[in-house]
């Protein structure tokens, strides 16, 4: 399976390869905090992207400052007032709240593609797709 992305320490980072440059860049995803890094191989870019979530968590810590969680779990987002009404009452139906019902069909397209989906604690499940 091919994915643009790569986990350290809880950290995600978007990655991408400059077929010119015979380079891989990396940038941590969901951070006000802007880290980058790179590598000429898989090695070299999973070494930098260590590094550099590294010297970032040490940086925080010499200055006092909370590192940036990766993910809050907090996500706005936008719908159609029809769109919002139809998964509110679909929602009420199920005796569930918007945001469970939501959850839920986020959790049911990402097994509908293949996408382990954490259990909270950290660890992963893995999505089956439906045949």
């Amino acid at each position: 399976m091919t994915s643009n992305t790569m986990q350290y320490r809880g950290y995600v980072a978007a990655i991408s390869y400059a077929a010119d440059e015979r380079r891989f860049y990396g940038d941590v995803l969901d951070l006000a905090d802007a880290i980058a890094f790179n590598g000429s191989s898989v090695t070299e870019l999973e070494e930098g992207f260590a590094a550099a979530v590294d010297a970032y968590l040490d940086w925080c810590a010499e200055r006092g400052k909370e590192p940036a969680k990766p993910f809050s779990g907090r996500v706005l987002l936008r719908l159609t007032p029809d769109l919002h009404r139809a998964a509110t009452l679909a929602a009420a139906a199920r005796r569930l709240s918007l945001n469970g019902f939501l959850v839920g069909c986020v959790e049911r397209a990402l097994a509908a593609e293949g996408v382990a989906a954490p259990v909270e604690g950290g660890d992963a499940r893995v999505a089956h797709r439906p045949r």
